[in-house]
């Protein structure tokens, strides 16, 4: 029997815990409109406790938090562990209609290569149960790819996986649409969310809003040998690029809404939030040309990508401003 459920080019591609939601919204619901206008705007970034590196993230609601319109099942990953050799409960998941992640020893997966190392987020969106094989995305060569994983492949990887710093959010996550929730969507929710990113406060350890921002720059300020070499600068940057094309997406949705004044202040706003995709372009295609030819980022580069990043975060500051503004005129 094979069973797949429907998945969709994803409106952005962070990383297997973003990508994977967003491969199952249909970009023709409402449904979808109404979880992009309430989610995924606030950042967060902290200190990893084991590389001691600033990683930086979008706000983590997958794990911690509601999203109006998602379905989720959670299994912990001991429980996955101690029944390793079942896998019957992802295929009955699969067959209900849910889109899984799990965590995985890469080791044990094919596609990560023979000399893989570590853990990794893997998307599981369905099975073929003759075959013994599931149908699985991830990233490769900077696009999301579909591949096919053993069954036994997944039980080796249950069997053998450790995580040293392990989390409460460290296990299996099925997840699906509910189309019973109304795709209204709920401008309190979403005030609520862009007031959150408007904050600037961070500490040596986490940073949230705008203040995740902050909190690289001053890491980068403090720690300016560990921004040598191109790479490092990726995180950040990438995800301030997707985060400003869902930014451009939610000002065409608001600006459709009947309550919403078309005056100055909306065209400016436009223009603003194109800037913020301009420039966070900029930052992002300055990096990555730096990381293909392999050149470390020198005083004077490293200077310009410094005063690139300010730039992003000033513009996040202006576009924040305007979506606080125009939701209470609503």
């Amino acid at each position: 029997m094979v069973i797949k459920r429907d998945i969709y080019q994803p409106l952005i591609l962070t990383i297997p815990d973003d990508t994977a939601l967003f491969s199952i919204l249909d970009p023709e619901e409402e449904i979808t409109k109404k979880i992009v206008m309430e989610n995924y705007i606030n950042f967060y970034s902290f200190r990893d406790p084991q590389y001691g590196n600033v990683v930086f993230r979008f706000e983590n609601f997958m794990d911690y938090e509601s999203i109006v319109g998602l379905e989720r099942c959670f299994i912990p990953i001991d429980i996955m562990k101690k029944y390793y050799d079942d896998l019957d409960i992802i295929i009955k998941l699969l067959t209900e209609g849910y889109g899984i992640t799990m965590p995985v020893a890469r080791s044990c997966i094919s596609f990560y290569g023979n000399d893989a190392e570590g853990n990794h987020l893997l998307f599981i969106y369905g099975a073929d149960t003759e075959r013994r094989n599931f149908f699985c995305k991830d990233f490769s060569g900077g696009k999301f790819v579909e591949f096919e994983v053993p069954f036994d492949a997944v039980k080796n990887s249950l069997a053998v996986y450790y995580r040293p710093f392990a989390k409460e959010s460290d296990g299996l996550l099925a997840f699906r649409i509910n189309k019973k929730i109304s795709p209204q969507i709920d401008y309190t929710k979403v005030y609520c969310e862009f007031h959150k990113l408007d904050q600037e406060y961070y500490s040596d350890e986490a940073g949230y809003g705008i203040g995740a921002v902050n909190m690289v720059l001053n890491d980068i300020k403090k720690r300016p040998f560990a921004y040598a070499a191109a790479g490092s600068w990726f995180n950040v940057c990438y995800f301030l690029l997707e985060a400003s094309k869902l930014f451009n997406l939610r000002y065409k949705i608001f600006t459709n809404e009947p309550g919403l004044k078309q005056d100055k202040e909306v065209g400016s706003a436009g223009a603003d939030i194109n800037k913020l995709f301009k420039d966070t372009n900029l930052l992002f295609l300055t990096v990555y040309r730096l990381h293909l030819k392999k050149i470390n980022v020198l005083e004077d580069v490293f200077k310009e990508l410094v005063t690139l990043l300010c730039i992003c975060r000033d513009d996040l500051r202006v576009v924040v401003k305007y979506f606080c503004g125009a939701i209470l005129e609503l």
